[in-house]
């Protein structure tokens, strides 16, 4: 017998079973579990999920805003993996959530979405996370963006965020933003 036993959602996942996955992601099993089935789910794309993609994004969609913080968390890696339309709109959403590793991967997969509104959130974010990583990850996250909209925001934070890091991501955004190809 095997030390480590491979998960259900990677038996799953190598065998291509996406209803089984969906079953897993979206039923009464552990949280844990439901997170292992959504970190498979984000490798089905359209082609690779077939008749069932609908099903996946739903069920991505729906975990972003289940109670255990790992599920919303796999979760977000999967819209960041699938980029369906409007996932914009959970991403955003997700910058609020009590859980600051969930709050960090939104604003990280936020900087693949070039759109106004998510600039201006990343904006706020670098101002008032009160996690340091987040505001961080918002600070580069507005770098990639190329939003020079963002540059009074990124020079306060890398003037006066009282971490050192968050400084130093804001100053190596703005040397992306204001330089001649920024």
């Amino acid at each position: 017998m095997p030390l480590f036993k491979k998960s259900k959602a990677k038996r799953l996942a190598k065998a291509e079973d996406v209803t089984g996955l969906l079953a897993l992601a979206t039923g009464p099993e552990s949280p844990s579990e439901r997170a292992d089935a959504l970190n498979a789910l984000a490798s089905f794309d359209e082609e690779a999920a077939g008749p069932h993609y609908g099903d996946v994004l739903r069920a991505v969609r729906t975990a972003v805003r289940d109670p255990s913080a790992d599920v919303r968390t796999q979760a977000l890696f999967a819209l960041g993996e699938l980029r369906p339309p409007g996932a914009v709109d959970d991403l955003l959403a997700a910058v609020d959530d009590t859980d600051w590793g969930a709050r960090l991967f939104s604003v990280i997969l936020l900087a693949h979405f070039p759109e106004a509104r998510a600039t201006a959130r990343l904006v706020a974010v670098v101002a008032d996370d009160e996690e340091g990583l987040v505001r961080e990850a918002a600070a580069s996250s507005l770098g990639d963006l190329g939003d020079r909209g963002a540059i009074e925001a990124l020079r306060r934070a890398a003037n006066e965020d009282r971490e050192r890091e968050v400084r130093k991501a804001a100053r190596s955004a703005l040397r992306k933003l204001e330089s001649p190809a920024g």
